[in-house]
């Protein structure tokens, strides 16, 4: 079955034989397979697995640190007391991270039916609510969840002919939701005054992205 090869395949990028979390591209990687089989158990009919949840919070924490230290290694202003910080604060998350992924035992796929029909229904069905609610950054974290989701569903789906725009938009408000997270921790000052205006750019390109039309948002 299609589906259950999908899930065993991010079962697989979830729990490798011996992650390498000091690598943030396999914190990303690993990340990602959490939230996507999250939505495939929704393909057949598993709404909650906690153990996956606490499991993908704990991989999410490490990987805005990751997005983070990035961030300000990259920018014109460098603020190294705070780099530091924020490596410390990585090393305490993984130590975290590390014991809940040796808790966490991988889902046991019962076989079954999926209504791909269904689950790619209201994955859509809470897309365009989001969509028809959006007003500006208030409702952005709630959008930026519904077009995730509606993605990976597209995905198991198969529906690759839908995913372009999807996949973009996800893309963008990524973009902008990065920057607005390091927002949180900086300090008033230069480097601060620089993202700000990067985070302002970065929203205005998913606002545009936006008003183009939503056609695809209706199929």
């Amino acid at each position: 079955m299609k589906i259950e090869s999908y899930l065993r395949e991010q079962t697989r990028r979830l729990f490798p034989v011996s992650p390498d979390f000091g690598d943030a591209e396999t914190v990303h990687r690993m990340r990602v397979a959490s939230r996507r089989l999250r939505v495939g158990l929704q393909f057949l009919g598993v709404r909650r697995e906690p153990q996956l949840g606490r499991l993908g919070r704990a991989l999410g924490a490490v990987r805005v640190l990751d997005v983070n230290l990035a961030l300000l290694r990259e920018a014109p202003v460098r603020c190294p007391a705070l780099e530091r910080q924020l490596a410390r604060a990585r090393r305490e998350r993984l130590s975290v991270l590390r014991k809940l992924h040796r808790m966490t035992k991988p889902v046991a796929l019962r076989r079954g039916k999926p209504d791909v029909r269904r689950a790619l229904a209201e994955l859509h069905r809470v897309l365009r609510k989001r969509l028809a609610r959006f007003d500006g950054e208030p409702s952005f974290h709630k959008l930026r969840i519904a077009v995730k989701k509606y993605r990976y569903g597209l995905e198991i789906a198969g529906a690759t002919g839908r995913l372009k725009p999807v996949k973009r938009l996800q893309e963008l408000m990524g973009d902008c939701h990065d920057v607005e997270v390091l927002l949180e921790c900086l300090p008033a000052g230069p480097l601060k005054e620089y993202f700000k205006k990067e985070h302002r750019n970065r929203f205005a390109r998913v606002k545009k992205f936006l008003d183009g039309g939503r056609r695809w948002a209706r199929k």
